[in-house]
This record gives structure tokens, sequence and C-alpha cells, in this order.
């Protein structure tokens, strides 16, 4: 047994004011829902939401505090310098890099439950980082089991991960092109 803080370190790189960032790609919870990202607001430095302070890389699974049931976490891979998450996300970074475990450990429906449970407030259910951090998990005994895992699971996440940024650009390119077919300004 062992609990997310022995595996993962919990919001440990915050964007500040040294930061050398022109443009902030920011994600809001109500734009996440499990493992999707929808939109990504773009703004200037300056002008971004006060909330838009967790710095991600590689690796991070983050998973929102605020209403923890309702499956708002995803998955980062490769993402842009510029990306930043909203301070209403738990950003978990893998201490030994098992990625692929920690996110499958921590977006389990059960385990989403259980938070859900632990959330306090009215309006906005909430739970602290310090609580996810000390939430238990089975560890296997031996660090070779979670290697296994971590060969078969990295390129699956990976492969779903391509899928999603094939299928955002075929949306892309369809919400350009269906228009100018359907007026005639393009022929088949």
């Amino acid at each position: 047994m062992g609990t997310i803080d022995d595996i993962a370190a919990i919001n440990d790189w915050t964007l500040s004011k040294k930061d050398d960032l022109d443009i902030i790609d920011y994600i809001e919870i109500s734009e996440v829902i499990r493992g999707n990202v929808g939109n990504i607001e773009r703004y200037y430095r300056g002008e971004e939401p006060g909330r838009a302070r967790r710095r991600l890389k590689h690796g991070d699974t983050i998973l929102s505090t605020v209403r923890p049931d309702r499956g708002a976490y995803f998955l980062v891979l490769n993402p842009p310098f510029s990306l930043i998450a909203s301070t209403g996300f738990a950003v978990l970074s893998t201490r030994d890099g098992s990625w692929a475990f920690l996110h499958a450990a921590t977006t389990r429906d059960e385990f989403g439950q259980e938070l859900g449970h632990l959330a306090d407030g009215g309006a906005y259910p909430a739970v602290r980082p310090e609580i996810i951090g000390s939430r238990i998990l089975v560890l296997p005994n031996t660090s070779d089991l979670i290697l296994v895992f971590e060969k078969i699971a990295k390129p699956l996440y990976e492969r779903i991960d391509q899928n999603r940024e094939e299928s955002r650009t075929l949306s892309a390119l369809r919400d350009t092109l269906l228009p100018k077919l359907l007026s005639g300004e393009l022929e088949v």
C-alpha cells in the first residue's frame, strides 16, 4: 500500500511572473471531460485569467479538484511550453517516470467517486490537493511489474493522443471546407 504522494508530486510547477511566455494556451475545467480537452483558449501574457497558473509537462495527469466525481481529467503528452491549466486542477507529476501507471490509477471511476465524497463546499464542492495526495493506492510489490505495465500502456496512451489530434485536425478541415462546398465556392 502507498499514497499518491509516494509516487507523485502535486502542483510542483506554477506559472510566475519570471516565466518567459508571450502567449498562454489555457485549459479551463469546463472544457475537460474523461480525458478529452475541448477548447483551449489562447491569451497574450498579462491578459490570461487569474486562475491560469498550473504549468504542465509531459506525462502529467490532471484532475479537477472541483466536483472531482464528474470525471474532468486528462493526460498531458508532448505539450507546448505555453500550455497552462486552471488552479481548479491538481497536476500530478510522477516521481519515477511511470506516468501511465499514475494516470491509470488516478482516473478510475472509483477514485473519482472517492474524491467526490471527500469534497467540501456548497455550490462548488472541491478537494484540496493534499487530500488527493493522501489517497491510498495498491502498489505492486516490485518495480518490475510497473515497468511491464508501462511498456504495454504507454504506447496505447500515446496512440489515443495521436488519434485525438488527428480527429481535431479532421474536424477543423471539415468545418473549413464544408461551407465552401455547400455554397459552391469549391467544386468536388
